[in-house]
C-alpha cells in the first residue's frame, strides 16, 4: 500500500505545474449562431465554428499580440489572428489584426474580420461576444447565441490516463481471497 501511495504522489508531482506560473496555454472551441445584422446581412456562415489556442501571461495586460495564437474555423479570418488579454477582467479577445491602429477583433463592413471575447479565460470560460464582418456583402454580424468550451491540454489528458492506470494497477494487485460457499 505504501508503494502505491508513493507512486501516486510522484505522478501527481510530475504532471502538475507550480501555482506561481503565470504563462498559460488555453484552447477554446466555440460555436456562434443566431446572428443579427446591424449592417448588411446575412452572414455566409451560420453557425460559425472554430477553435483557438492562445498562450498568454495572466499577470499583466497584453495588447494586439500576434504570436502565441492559432485559429481554425469554418470561415476565413480575413488576415493575421491576434489577441488582447486584460488581466484585471480576465478577458481574452481573439480576432483579426487589422494593422490600422484599431484593437484586435474590430469589425468593419469593408473587410473580412472576426472577434471572439471570453470572460474567465484563465479559469472557467464564459461568453462575452462574437462578431463577424464580410467585405463581399458589406455585412457586420453579431451572434446572439455563443457557446465556448475550454479544451483540455494534452498534459491534462496524460495525467488523467496515468491516474486511471494507477488506480487500475492498485485494484489489480489486491490479494484475491477465495470465499467458501455453503449450501444449506
Amino acid at each position: 500500500m505504501g508503494r502505491s501511495a508513493l507512486s501516486l504522489a510522484a505522478t501527481a508531482a510530475l504532471f502538475t505545474t507550480p501555482a506561481s506560473a503565470a504563462t498559460i496555454t488555453r484552447s477554446f472551441a466555440f460555436t456562434a449562431t443566431d446572428f443579427f445584422y446591424p449592417v448588411g446581412g446575412p452572414a455566409s456562415v451560420d453557425p460559425a465554428t472554430g477553435r483557438v489556442t492562445v498562450t498568454f501571461d495572466t499577470a499583466f495586460d497584453q495588447f494586439d499580440f500576434a504570436s502565441g495564437v492559432t485559429f481554425s474555423g469554418n470561415f476565413a479570418p480575413g488576415g493575421p489572428v491576434g489577441y488582447t488579454y486584460l488581466a484585471d477582467d480576465d478577458l481574452l479577445v481573439v480576432g483579426t489584426l487589422c494593422g490600422c491602429g484599431e484593437p484586435v477583433g474590430t469589425l468593419f463592413s469593408n473587410r473580412d474580420a472576426f472577434g471572439l471575447g471570453i470572460v474567465g479565460a484563465s479559469g472557467v470560460p464564459m461568453f462575452a461576444f462574437f462578431g463577424l464582418s464580410e467585405a463581399a456583402t458589406g455585412t457586420v454580424a453579431l451572434a446572439d447565441q455563443v457557446s465556448v468550451a475550454a479544451v483540455p491540454e494534452p498534459a491534462t489528458w496524460l495525467a488523467m490516463i496515468a491516474g486511471f492506470g494507477l488506480a487500475g494497477t492498485a485494484l489489480r494487485r489486491r490479494p484475491y481471497r477465495l470465499r467458501a460457499v455453503r449450501y444449506a
